[in-house]
Parts: structure tokens; C-alpha cells; sequence
């Protein structure tokens, strides 16, 4: 019994042994073969290597307030609110970015609004509200539901997407130092419309010169203000000084003054940087003839009237101060004329007349107190 025990404790402890050594060499073969496989790697292109570029797909669908544009004459309807209106009636506030609405309208002579839908950017449907005999209220309500139903109403399957320009080829890449980050910064807004008729306010200084208003030429300066209402109206008032060329006349000379008074009305279009207007203008004034080395000379004031149409531009600088500059032709209704007659008739010697015809310049610098 003692011998059996003996060789059954032996045999139990042979495969315990085996086992331990079989299992440490099958760690150490796999450790070996992990270490023998590829580690990943990122590497980029060496210098002078071509690169691929590869162009990411943007978002499908756009802010509904960018897709609604509103220009409307008059406080009656405000970009907000109908956008809001319109969510509301479409549950959502994001549209697909083919499609874009553009709204326009009118308080006077009567309430009036009309809107476009437009898919990539050529127009597709017209809606209009002409001589709404409604309220503000109702017409913004009416003009936010037949939006919502024109876009749910329309199939883009039925306005193929216009295909993309060709990429243009690009030249090797190369590795460099990068450059600062350039934000390209957003088109400002045009003018946005103040509440009521008037607009716009401006006054300031101007400078004149003349050619054919008078029987010479002459320079000088006045004072202008001009008031701006809406569609582009405005109406203006000034008083000038103008100081003419002494005309030599039979055996003296005259001097000459005019001070006038300059009152008018244009009708123009504006940007953020500029104004341009046409003006129709009436002058009226008193030409004033001081005469010298004549024998019974004596000062004569005579009338002068004209009427003036011209252009004008308007160059913005900041936000209260611009420079102006217009031309205008004179067209002269009511013409003086100074003579020198003969001592023992009344035959004219000699004349100074005002033609018929003339041009006036004028550059202004404005100060916009609205």
C-alpha cells in the first residue's frame, strides 16, 4: 500500500509541472509575435508633396429670419414679429436653404403688401394683399399664414438644384507657418426707415460759384438746410451772398453784390456711403450796382429771379457729417441790366446785361442731426 500511494502522488504532480511550463512558453510566443506587428502611425506630406483637398457637405436648411426678407414702407409691420408668426404657424424655425421670401409693402396712400417665394433665388410665386381694408394686426396675421402655406406648398423635386461651378485646380500644397485668421466682415444694412414722414435732417455750410446769373462772374457762399421724407423726397432752404467781377462800363467801372435766397425740391436715392438727387430750385434776389469815376452815378439794386435745375451727391463721412457736391443750370427769368446814359439824352452809352442763361456750382459740407 505504502509503494502505491507513493506512485499515485507522483503521477498527480507530472501534469501540475507540465502544464506551468507549457503555459509560460505560449506568454512568452505571444508576447513576441505583438511586439513583431505595425504600430499605427499618422504621418502628413513632406515639403513640396501634392495634397488632396476634400470638400465637406454644409448644412441643408437655414434660420427662418434669414430667410425672410422684409421691406416695408411705413411701422405697420416689423421683421420680427412676422417671423415669429410664421414659426408659429410652421412649428419649426428652420426652412430648407433654397428657399427664401421676400416681402414687401406700403403704409400710404393705402395699407398694401405683396411677397415673393423665391427658390435659389429665382421667383416662383406671387401673393398679394392690395388695399387691405384691415388693421395692422390683421394684415400681419393674413401675410404670416399664406407665407407658411406657400413654403409647405412648395416641391423642391419640381426645381432640380442648378449644378455646382467646376472646382478650380489647385496648385501643390506645401507645409508653412500658419497665417492669422481673416473674418470676412458682413455687408452693412441699408438705412433703416425712422417712424413718420420726416427722415432725415441736415444743415451746414456752403460754398458757390457762379457763371451767367449776372452780368459777371462771381463767387461767394450761404447757409442751406435740407429736410428728407420717405420715397426719397426732400425739400431745402438757403441764403447765399455772392460777390461778382467789377465790369468796366463807358468811362468807370462797377462793382457788384448779390444776395439771394435759394429754396427747392429733389427727389434722390441713398446708400450707407452716398446720396444721389436730382433738385428742381427757385433763386430770387437783389443784385446790388455800385458804379465809380461816373458823373451823377448812384447805386442801383435790381431784382433777379431764376430757376435752377441741377444734380447733387452726397458723400457720407461718419455718422453726422458729409460733403456735398451739385451743379445746376440758371435759367434767368427776370434779368438786370445797368446802363449809362448821355448827359443831355437819354441815349445809352453803354450796358451791362445779365444773359439768359448761366451755371452755378456749389460744394456744401453737412451736418445730419437725424
Amino acid at each position: 500500500m505504502g509503494r502505491r500511494r507513493s506512485a499515485l502522488r507522483k503521477l498527480s504532480e507530472v501534469p501540475v509541472h507540465w502544464v506551468a511550463r507549457w503555459f509560460g512558453l505560449g506568454v512568452l510566443l505571444g508576447s513576441m509575435t505583438a511586439a513583431a506587428q505595425p504600430k499605427p502611425s499618422v504621418t502628413g506630406p513632406s515639403d513640396g508633396q501634392p495634397t488632396r483637398e476634400v470638400t465637406l457637405p454644409g448644412p441643408t436648411s437655414m434660420p427662418l429670419r434669414a430667410a425672410i426678407a422684409l421691406d416695408f414702407e411705413g411701422v405697420c409691420l416689423e421683421h420680427e414679429r412676422l417671423v415669429a408668426s410664421v414659426e408659429r404657424w410652421l412649428e419649426v424655425d428652420r426652412i430648407h436653404k433654397r428657399v427664401t421670401v421676400s416681402v414687401t409693402g406700403e403704409e400710404a396712400p393705402e395699407l398694401a403688401a405683396r411677397f415673393w417665394l423665391l427658390v435659389d433665388g429665382q421667383r416662383v410665386s406671387l401673393r398679394r394683399f392690395e388695399a387691405f381694408t384691415g388693421s395692422c394686426s390683421e394684415l400681419g396675421a393674413s401675410l404670416s399664414a399664406a407665407i407658411a402655406l406657400a413654403i409647405e406648398a412648395i416641391d423642391l423635386a419640381d426645381f432640380p438644384e442648378p449644378e455646382p461651378p467646376p472646382r478650380p485646380v489647385l496648385p501643390a500644397a506645401k507645409l508653412t507657418a500658419r497665417a492669422a485668421l481673416q473674418v470676412d466682415e458682413p455687408p452693412l444694412p441699408p438705412p433703416r426707415r425712422r417712424a413718420g414722414a420726416l427722415q432725415s435732417l441736415a444743415i451746414g455750410p456752403q460754398i458757390l460759384g457762379a457763371a451767367g446769373v449776372a452780368p459777371a462772374a462771381g463767387v461767394g457762399g450761404g447757409v442751406r438746410g435740407e429736410l428728407g421724407f420717405l420715397h426719397g423726397v426732400a425739400t431745402r432752404l438757403a441764403a447765399n451772398y455772392l460777390v461778382l467781377e467789377t465790369q468796366p462800363i463807358s468811362d468807370g467801372t462797377l462793382a457788384m453784390r448779390l444776395p439771394a435766397g435759394q429754396v427747392g425740391v429733389c427727389w434722390g436715392r441713398e446708400t450707407n456711403d452716398y446720396r444721389a438727387q436730382g433738385c428742381l430750385d427757385a433763386w430770387a434776389g437783389a443784385l446790388i450796382g455800385t458804379p465809380s469815376q461816373l458823373e451823377r452815378q448812384s447805386q442801383q439794386v435790381l431784382p433777379w429771379v431764376a430757376v435752377a435745375p441741377g444734380v447733387e451727391l452726397a458723400f457720407r463721412r461718419g455718422k453726422h457729417w458729409g460733403v456735398r457736391l451739385g451743379t445746376q443750370l440758371s435759367f434767368n427769368v427776370m434779368r438786370p441790366r445797368f446802363e449809362v446814359l448821355y448827359n443831355a439824352r437819354d441815349e445809352t452809352l453803354d450796358e451791362v446785361a445779365t444773359p439768359p442763361l448761366g451755371m452755378i456750382v456749389l460744394v456744401g459740407l453737412d451736418w445730419n442731426a437725424i
